[in-house]
């Protein structure tokens, strides 16, 4: 190693460090190379595991003979995550143990950053991706692995895949590798990848094998909720009530229109940002593999284009509701209500009594109110606090922080907020008031959609004219009311009111006829509503366009009409709203399928000369920065061929090669990079390059845990990836060095792999790996911790991760000291050697090379 980079320590402790900072960058830029190449080679592989065939299947109704087709996938889902799609996430690892063991041919040494590499990488999957995962469920919020005799499975082959490297290098053969070792050690594998699908399909638990569950979006999982039973208790994985795809995996089209109605409640709304809600929401329904979340976060670290819609913060509050209540469990007063906050029905929940509040200038003080609904019987705190629009504190206003405390009962709040006439005239200003619950008041109250209040200083006093805002609104017949925008413009001085009348059109059913009502202005109030409520489903007219008018009269407090007196309302069967039904749900269609959609070499050509994929409409100041970064990376890897080409093997075999040559920059920079440190290979091995090739698996893990409704893609998968690391990263590259030496170099000399430091450091790693896999089982069975790998109570989490990583940092402690311990010629792996082991020829060989003196044959 370290052909490209033949820099070593020099006695200038000044160009040490320098050089040290240097490399070190390197390393980290060529670890964003890799994440780039390893994204085009993660879409191959997804193209590849997502192929399908159909078959057909024949039914008899009513005599007469009916032929299905049906595409089913390939590749079985435990079979695909065990060979591509760990060979996808553990490339860098295992081409850098099989290249530098390539290049060692015929040395003394075949070289320990591989090796090293790969337990380092199995530790840092183990114990610290587990704890992030644990760390990034919300309070109280669970998760647990689906397919549990699989990861049991893998924990055991985990443990024996690191045990057997110790029998090899110090039991069978000490410090040295004979053929049946290497080729037994590959073999491994595919026994692996076989007892795992065997597993998968229970034959080992129940004897029969179980309905198969697909990796891609046609899994009869994603239309139904899955439950396990366990010491009584039944854990369901998803919610029946709140999927978007039938039984087939297709979209269920009237799932979404219902989805579509609660969402056309939110006020403010508009059908492209519904559309964007929609499409996250089918793609949030779908089940993902492994690869999928990994692509998710290199884009994400690439600033490249995103598989999911990017949402600003009032969608994500939409998704976050619909995620926590559910979509069968919404209503548009919920929706409306609770955008900003998870509904609660122990919480009270509180907000502003107006969203907009208009003042003069020479007003002096006027008061805000916030109201309090739901729970009515606790007390709490609530903060306000002012921010500056166009109007800025102490020259237009004077600025607001203030603890309010609700007693219980107390349903509103009134708080004196003081404006300052500078006897100048202004343009018109405004600046914001927000409020918030304090942390000792969380368990308490929530916030509802009004927690901001714009204020507008005006600088004349006007009652102003009441309008509606449209000449006409659609809504959907789904909910029990709609609500009809009115506007108090040009002035909002004193208190104004106004009649309103609803006049029901032709053989409208939806509405009482003698519906009338007042709105009310408050001082400084400029937009309320009018609720009309709906008659129940029954008495609808269904076929029919249905529709009425309301109109405004008579209005007091000095107060005009405005230009828009009178509005019509169209309900539903309108044909319209049916049109606009259809243009929102197929643009969140079509965002949903330009997630997984194949593109042309041109198409991505371009998405790679731009940040965000070209869609620079969301694309952000990270996403620039990002990409301006990436850029060199991801426009040469652009020039692979697309994954649709070939069935993606073409692309598959391209994007490895590439993955192959930065891990081999990667290599030749940590040898460098150690060497100018004085660092030891394993200790560079274990740390730094160990962290950079998890550090992916650690997003994309983490995006799993935060998504999906399993813990299977976020940590069931480590153990499995840990077996393959070795039975892969070990086997290949022993099988290539121990043939080369019993056949080209026809056993004059062994191929020796010095024990050492790496014994060690497995011994170690299994020890802690054992007591991690001992707390991932116990909160399994744990009441106190939720009874899931992950999630749960805050206390519990908190402890069980910091314990997980206690024992990375152990791991890596331990194995520091007992590599300087080794170059102290101080050696205490002497304590695993089996009995009459002393020193061995390898060490002899080694030595005899550094004297210059090549030992004679056979030995």
């Amino acid at each position: 190693m370290g052909t490209w980079f033949p820099i070593y320590a020099t006695t200038n402790l000044g160009v040490d460090v320098i050089a040290g900072v240097l490399l070190f960058l390197l390393i980290c830029y060529f670890f964003v190379g890799v994440a780039v190449a390893s994204d085009i080679f993660m879409n191959a592989i997804e193209k590849i595991c997502g192929s399908t065939k159909s078959i057909k299947t024949t039914r008899e109704e009513e005599g007469v003979v009916i032929t299905d087709t049906k595409d089913i996938p390939v590749w079985n889902e435990t079979v695909a995550n065990l060979t591509l799609m760990a060979l996808g996430s553990s490339a860098p690892e295992i081409l850098l143990s099989v290249i530098e063991i390539s290049e060692g041919l015929g040395q003394q040494s075949p070289g320990e950053l591989g090796p090293g590499t790969i337990v380092g990488s199995a530790a840092f999957n183990l114990m610290i991706i587990s704890a992030v995962c644990i760390l990034s469920l919300k309070e109280g919020a669970t998760s647990r692995i689906k397919v549990y005799q699989v990861f049991a499975f893998t924990c055991v082959t985990s443990i024996f895949a690191y045990i057997w490297m110790v029998v090899v290098l110090q039991w069978i053969s000490p410090d040295e590798v004979e053929l049946w070792e290497a080729v037994v050690t590959l073999l491994f594998f595919p026994m692996l990848v076989g007892i795992s699908y065997w597993a998968d399909q229970e034959f080992c638990l129940t004897g029969r094998p179980t309905t198969k569950r697909w990796s891609q979006s046609s899994e009869p999982v994603a239309a139904a909720a899955v439950a396990e039973e366990e010491d009584g208790r039944t854990f369901f994985f998803g919610d029946e009530s709140d999927n978007l795809y039938d039984a087939d995996g297709n979209v269920d089209r009237n799932a979404l229109q219902k989805l579509y109605h609660k969402l056309t409640q939110i006020a403010d709304l508009q059908p492209e940002e519904i559309a964007s809600i929609l499409a996250t929401k089918l793609i949030q329904g779908k089940q993902h593999t492994r690869m999928w979340y990994r692509m998710q976060a290199s884009r994400g670290l690439m600033g490249g284009a995103k598989l999911m819609p990017v949402l600003n913060e009032k969608l994500k509050e939409v998704v976050e509701v619909i995620n926590d209540s559910g979509s069968h469990h919404l209503r548009g007063s919920m929706l409306n209500s609770r955008i900003s906050s998870q509904h609660t029905v122990n919480k009270a929940l509180v907000e502003f009594q107006a969203a907009t509040f208009a003042v003069t200038e020479s007003i002096g003080q006027f008061e805000v109110i916030i109201i309090r609904s739901e729970k009515e019987d606790v007390g709490f705190n609530v903060k306000l606090e002012s921010s500056d629009g166009s109007a800025k504190k102490g020259v237009e206003y004077e600025p607001v922080s203030e603890i309010l405390k609700f007693e219980p009962y107390v349903l509103e709040m009134r708080h004196t907020v003081k404006i300052i006439n500078n006897n100048q005239w202004n343009p018109d200003s405004n600046f914001f008031l927000k409020i918030s619950i304090p942390p000792d008041s969380t368990d308490k109250a929530t916030i509802g959609q009004t927690k901001v209040i714009e204020v507008i200083i005006e600088d004349d006093d006007k009652p102003g004219k009441l309008t509606f805002t449209k000449v006409g609104y659609v809504f959907s017949d789904s909910g029990p009311n709609v609500k009809v925008e009115v506007e108090r413009a040009g002035g909002t001085d004193g208190v104004v009111s106004a009649a309103w009348k609803v006049f029901p059109g032709p053989n409208c059913k939806l509405i009482d006829p003698e519906l009338i009502g007042k709105i009310e202005f408050q001082h400084g109030e400029a937009k309320k509503y009018i609720t009309i409520p709906l008659k129940p489903h029954e008495e609808k007219v269904e076929g029919k366009n249905e529709s009425f008018e309301i109109a405004l009269s008579d209005p007091t407090g000095g107060a005009k009409l405005g230009k828009v007196v009178r509005t019509t309302c169209a309900v539903s069967t309108d044909a319209g709203f049916k049109l606009e039904i259809t243009n929102v749900m197929n643009m969140a269609l079509e965002m949903n399928d330009e997630a997984s959609s194949d593109i042309s070499y041109k198409e991505q050509i371009l998405e790679a000369l731009l940040p965000n994929g070209g869609q620079l409409s969301t694309a952000t100041t990270n996403d620039w920065a990002l990409h301006i970064f990436t850029f060199p990376f991801k426009f040469t890897f652009s020039l692979i061929p697309p994954p649709h080409m070939c069935g993606g093997w073409l692309c598959f075999f391209l994007a490895l090669s590439a993955v192959g040559l930065l891990t081999k920059l990667v290599g030749d920079a940590a040898s460098a990079f150690g060497r100018v440190c004085r660092l030891d290979p394993t200790i560079t091995a274990i740390t730094f390059v160990a962290l950079g090739t998890s550090l992916p698996d650690t997003f994309a893990s983490r995006i799993a845990a935060m998504n999906d409704k399993t813990a299977d893609n976020a940590i069931g998968n480590v153990t499995g990836s840990n077996s393959v690391n070795v039975f892969l990263g070990l086997g290949v590259p022993w099988v290539i060095a121990a043939v080369y030496y019993s056949f080209y170099n026809k056993g004059r000399e062994p191929f020796c792999v010095p024990a050492g430091s790496l014994t060690f450091n497995v011994i170690v790693f299994t020890a802690c790996a054992l007591i991690a896999i001992f707390i991932l089982t116990w909160r399994r069975y744990s009441d106190k911790c939720g009874r899931a790998e992950l999630g749960g109570p805050s206390a519990s989490k908190w402890v069980t991760a910091c314990i997980l990583i206690f024992l990375w940092i152990l791991y890596i402690s331990l194995s520091s000291i007992q590599v300087f311990l080794e170059k102290a010629h101080i050696d205490i792996t002497f304590l695993f050697k089996p009995k009459g082991a002393t020193s061995t020829r390898c060490l002899m060989l080694v030595s005899d090379y550094a004297m210059g003196n090549p030992p004679t044959y056979p030995p």
